[in-house]
């Protein structure tokens, strides 16, 4: 069986939509991630199944592959735990079909609890944009979801409690509206991060520029005589 879920990538601060494409097939019993994963990504797969298991549900002796996609960029982080679950437990028919105006993103422990991931007002902004109705995040990312505004934030604690929810037994209480300027901290962090890499990659460059003594005007120099040389070839 297949099915896909919803998410999000993050580059620097720039957001970008991924589906999260499960496939289960009676083969040779493996568990594959594909879509340019890093390794957070790929350690997903043991956190995975310690989550399933947690939460009573099978996990399946089949052949299972995960594709991210748009496979060309590359995923980071472990905030695909959640959706790779869901698509699993989906594709092996544990689960109902998954709503399909709703992306899911998260951090899981062995034992199913969901743990909070960074980037996530980003991210509800995305699926504002793209129309999503409902976004399911770790219960301590709720109030940071919830700036994004126009979208129905669902705090989850852990896997068990979600699957309930979907399955329509015990339904979770949607987040609040968050004001306070402290449920941006993890974006603050974020947006930190980025500038910092930024500044010390030009400072890095620039003393070693200067150690070399080669100054910027050498170098715009040297590739515009390169590229008039290579010009006058062809």
């Amino acid at each position: 069986m297949f099915s896909s879920v919803r998410s999000f990538g993050l580059t620097g601060i720039a957001c970008y939509p991924v589906v999260v494409e499960a496939d289960v097939s009676r083969a040779f019993p493996c568990f594959e991630i594909v879509g340019l994963p890093d390794a957070a990504v790929r350690e997903s797969r043991e956190r995975v199944r310690a989550a399933i298991k947690a939460c009573g549900a099978r996990f399946p002796v089949s052949r299972i592959t995960v594709n991210l996609a748009p496979a060309s960029q590359r995923k980071e982080g472990t905030l695909y735990d959640l959706p790779i679950l869901l698509g699993i437990l989906t594709a092996a028919e544990e689960l109902r079909h998954l709503p399909e105006d709703a992306a899911f993103l998260g951090e899981l422990s062995l034992t199913g609890a969901l743990r909070p991931v960074t980037g996530v007002l980003p991210m509800a902004l995305c699926a504002r944009r793209l129309g999503l109705k409902s976004l399911y995040v770790p219960a301590e990312n709720a109030a940071e979801a919830t700036l994004a505004g126009g979208l129905t934030v669902y705090p989850v604690k852990n896997v068990l409690e979600l699957v309930r929810h979907l399955s329509g037994e015990e339904p979770i209480t949607p987040a609040a509206p968050e004001t306070t300027c402290c449920a941006i901290s993890n974006t603050a962090i974020v947006i930190v991060k980025v500038w910092v890499t930024r500044y010390t990659a030009t400072h890095a460059l620039k003393n070693h520029l200067k150690n070399m003594n080669v100054s910027i005007s050498c170098i715009l120099f040297f590739s515009v005589t390169m590229l008039i040389s290579s010009t006058h070839r062809t």
